[in-house]
C-alpha cells in the first residue's frame, strides 16, 4: 500500500511500541544500535479484519524487511538493508498530542 494515512507507529522510551494499521492494535519491542533497528510484535493474534492483508503485510515489513531508520525534520523514515525507504510517518502535531494528554 502507498499510503496509509489512518495507521500510527508510536514509540515509548522503554523500547515498547504500539502500531494501528486499521482494524488490530498491534505491540511489540524495538532495538536501536546506531543507525539500526530491530522490530518484534508481541502480539501475533490477528482478529480477521477486512484490511487484515495489509495488517499482515505491515507486521512481515516491521520484522522482516526494516533494517535502518532516518530522522529528517519530523518525518520517519524505515529502510530496508540496501538503504531504501520503505515506509515514512510524519510525526504528530504538537496540538493532538497536547489533546491526547489532556484526555488521559
Amino acid at each position: 500500500p502507498d499510503s496509509l494515512a489512518e495507521a500510527y507507529l508510536e514509540f515509548n522510551e522503554d523500547t515498547l511500541f504500539t502500531a494501528w494499521v486499521g482494524c488490530n492494535k498491534l505491540s511489540g519491542t524495538y532495538i536501536i544500535k546506531g543507525p539500526t533497528i530491530k522490530f518484534s510484535i508481541r502480539d501475533t493474534a490477528l482478529a480477521a479484519c477486512p484490511n487484515n492483508e495489509i495488517e499482515s503485510w505491515f507486521v512481515k515489513l516491521l520484522e522482516q524487511r526494516v533494517s535502518y531508520f532516518g530522522i529528517d525534520e519530523k518525518v520517519l523514515y524505515l529502510k530496508d538493508v540496501a538503504a531504501n525507504i520503505v515506509f515514512d510517518c510524519s510525526r504528530k502535531k504538537d496540538e493532538e498530542i497536547k489533546a491526547q494528554s489532556s484526555q488521559k
